[in-house]
Order: structure tokens, then C-alpha cells, then sequence
């Protein structure tokens, strides 16, 4: 069976009049493999079918809070601002943040040291005032399934596994901080502090928005109005500024 995420893409597809042949073209599959899935209704779950994951999901689920408290901050800032970049040996997962940000900075580099157990390397752009955040591993496609499908997040379905929806709800704080941190903003508005999030994916909107109704905040959904480089704009109403100093604060 292939990646569950290309048979959300085929069926995405398919529900905005893309034909089979197109679909293939535009994913890199076969017609055969496009025709297998065009009609399957709804998504089948993940199977494990390797040994090095089922030892991954064993150790996982044994180790102690804090991994998964990790997990859940690390997967807002790659859901918000990271990706999966593809190279010749391995993967890597790579962040971007604005370089003036130190203290964030560092928040990123302890986390993603602590969930991969080595030192992430640090790259600076030519030309630009970004700090990029990049570290390898063979595990990346089982952590951050949805960069398994190339090309911009929001140019494809972004769907949570099960057991990634457990970590976030368990801990979304740290869920919350990671989004806010890179897609984030914190601002004021006639003398009060006032927090937004934009995203150009509707699907990582969702998510966010989720996880701040189980934490009961207030806010409001705008579409391509406040921010013209995002297409969804979540606004943070003044009742929910008590949590979110709490739990993001100012960016430094």
C-alpha cells in the first residue's frame, strides 16, 4: 500500500475535477496505482510494516513526558514554519526564524536536540535576516508524516495521524507556543496586547483552531483580509490574552 497521504492527495484530486491521468502527473504515480485508489472511500489507518518503526513507536510510547512534550511543540513549528528537506543520504527537517529572536532560537535548537538526541546546525542565508535550524534523521517520515508529499503545505491535504492528535491534545501548550512562535504575532490594539496566527493552509488553521477550543479561547477566523502573504488569519479575542501571555508571551 502506498503512503496514506498520497491516497488523501488522489482523492483531493478527485473531488476538484482532476482526472486520473493529471493526478498521476502532478504526484509522480502510476495510472494503475491512481486508478487502485481513485474509489476508495475514506482513508485507510497507518500499518506498521517496519521493524525499525514498530522499535520507534516502542520506545515512544515508553519514554518519559517529556518526549512527547517535546513532540507537541516541535510538531506546531513544523506545521506552522518548517519543512522536510530532501537530500542525497537523508532527510532533514529545517526551520526558519528571524534571527533577532535569540531566546526563541535557542527554544528551538534545545527542543529539536532533545527530541533527535544530537546537535541541530545552524545556517545563515546570504541576503537575508533568517537563521535556519536544520537537523537529519532516517526517522523524519515516520515523525512528520505529512512531509512525506513534496511542495508547499498548503498546496496539499494536511492530516493528522491518530497518534500525533494524542500528543497535542495531551499537551496543548506546548502545540500552542510552537504555532505561535513562528506563524504567530503579538501586538497591540488601542493599549491592549492582542495575539493572531496566520497560515496559508486552511487544513493547519483547523488544527490550530482544535486544539484553542479544547483550551477554550476565544477568537475569530478571517480569510485573506488582515494578512495579505497568508490566506487564514486566526484573531485571538481579549478574553484568551490571560492563557496566551501564559503560554507564548513576547517573542525575544
Amino acid at each position: 500500500m502506498i503512503d496514506t497521504n498520497y491516497i488523501t492527495q488522489i482523492q483531493f484530486h478527485k473531488n476538484n475535477g482532476t482526472s486520473k491521468k493529471q493526478c498521476g502527473e502532478l504526484l509522480g504515480l502510476s495510472y494503475n496505482t491512481v486508478r487502485k485508489y481513485w474509489d476508495m472511500e475514506g482513508i485507510p489507518q497507518s500499518k506498521v510494516t517496519n521493524q525499525k518503526e514498530i522499535e520507534f513507536i516502542n520506545r515512544w510510547s515508553n519514554e518519559s513526558n517529556d518526549i512527547d512534550e517535546t513532540y507537541s511543540y516541535v510538531l506546531g513549528l513544523y506545521l506552522s514554519n518548517g519543512y522536510i528537506a530532501t537530500h542525497k543520504y537523508t532527510k532533514r527537517f529545517r526551520l526558519s526564524q528571524n534571527i533577532k529572536y535569540q531566546n526563541i532560537i535557542q527554544e528551538h535548537i534545545n527542543a529539536l536536540q532533545r527530541l533527535f538526541n544530537k546537535q541541530p546546525n545552524i545556517v545563515y542565508p546570504k541576503n537575508t535576516n533568517a537563521v535556519d535550524i536544520v537537523v537529519g534523521s532516517r526517522d523524519l517520515d515516520f515523525l512528520f508524516p505529512q512531509g512525506t508529499i513534496e511542495g508547499p503545505k498548503n498546496k496539499h491535504p494536511i492530516i493528522l495521524e491518530q497518534w500525533q492528535h494524542r500528543i497535542i491534545s495531551k499537551y496543548p501548550k506546548q502545540f500552542i507556543r510552537g504555532m505561535m512562535q513562528t506563524d504567530g504575532c503579538r501586538f497591540l490594539n488601542k493599549n491592549s496586547v492582542r495575539y493572531s496566527f496566520s497560515n496559508a493552509s486552511k487544513d493547519i488553521c483547523n488544527i490550530m483552531t482544535e486544539i484553542c477550543d479544547q483550551e477554550e479561547l476565544s477568537y475569530s477566523i478571517y480569510e485573506g483580509q488582515t494578512n495579505p502573504s497568508a490566506l487564514y488569519t486566526i484573531q485571538f479575542k481579549c478574553a484568551s490574552n490571560d492563557y496566551l501571555e501564559q503560554v507564548v508571551g513576547g517573542k525575544s
